[in-house]
């Protein structure tokens, strides 16, 4: 490996997704990559292309502990960009999710990138590199029947902007892909979008299930391809001479917005969150004026 090579730790690599999209454009780009995923057979279509892969959990300190040692002996100690992509969905009325669940998503979208941040540090600041976080566009629009992921992602924006303040005296930069919609084997998993599980008989919709569990699902929607989306993040990524390195040379911003309607909710933010929830709320075909049947005891 030549000096010049820069190394790059993706996590969530499994075939079919953004990281593994994202891996095979750093590695087209002549990067050093190492893609991780809990199980090493989700990433067997990496291996024909010379990309290394490593089991890491991002879950569990050993798993991620292990990992970083291995990484570590290829590279020398210096790590140039760590991208946390980890992530899970979890469809759900808000008022009904059940906390051991919300815990468990926590722990991949949140507590996950806080564990591999930690692990890795010394690598990165060894090479004054560069911690990327995969967020979204949820962190901004309430994604109807999303409120656990929506709350996953905002939280992990509250993170990273804190982590950029606290790891700039050394050198190291913090950056939040804002993603919009992409079209990834994510939307295919059963927890992704409502189904007949995610209301039950004792949930306030379940009345109106049937127009609910109808409604078209934001993946539906997505049309970006993940390796369309892997190009532009890494155009925008590392990109050199944009306008504001004229007076801040080297420095990235806190959020890059890519993918679908990532340009439009990006314009939309700068407006109150009420312009959100017509929207929303049609696309979701929530019922115009909701009752409960007062004859049921609801606890």
């Amino acid at each position: 490996m030549s000096n010049s090579t820069e190394n790059i730790v993706i996590t969530g690599c499994s075939e079919g997704g953004i990281g593994n999209a994202l891996a095979i454009e750093f590695h087209k780009q002549g990067y050093k990559v190492f893609a991780t995923s809990r199980r090493l057979e989700s990433m067997s279509n990496l291996i024909d292309m010379g990309i290394q892969i490593v089991q890491m959990d991002v879950t569990d300190d050993t798993s991620v502990s292990e990992a970083e040692k291995v990484i570590r002996n290829e590279t020398g100690g210096k790590l140039h960009y760590l991208i946390n992509n980890a992530g899970q969905p979890l469809a759900s009325p808000a008022i009904d999710l059940e906390i051991p669940i919300v815990h468990n998503l926590m722990e991949v979208n949140l507590y996950g990138v806080m564990r591999t941040n930690t692990v890795f540090q010394k690598q990165l600041i060894r090479a004054k590199g560069t911690i990327v976080h995969t967020n979204s566009i949820a962190s901004y629009v309430p994604l109807v029947f999303q409120a656990a992921y929506n709350a996953s992602k905002a939280a992990l924006l509250a993170y990273a902007n804190t982590l950029r303040v606290e790891l700039a005296p050394f050198g190291v930069q913090v950056t939040s892909i804002m993603t919009g919609l992409i079209s990834t084997s994510v939307f295919k998993k059963p927890n992704s979008k409502l189904n007949e599980e995610s209301i039950s008989v004792n949930s306030i919709y379940y009345p109106y299930r049937t127009d609910l569990l109808s409604a078209p699902s934001f993946g539906d929607k997505a049309t970006m391809s993940a390796q369309q989306y892997a190009e532009e993040v890494f155009q925008k990524l590392t990109a050199r001479g944009r306008w504001y390195q004229s007076f801040r040379k080297g420095v990235r911003p806190a959020q890059l917005w890519a993918g679908q309607h990532s340009q439009l909710i990006r314009m939309a933010s700068f407006f109150p969150i009420e312009g959100f929830t017509l929207p929303v709320r049609f696309m979701a075909k929530l019922p115009a004026n909701a009752t409960i049947d007062n004859d049921n005891d609801i606890d």
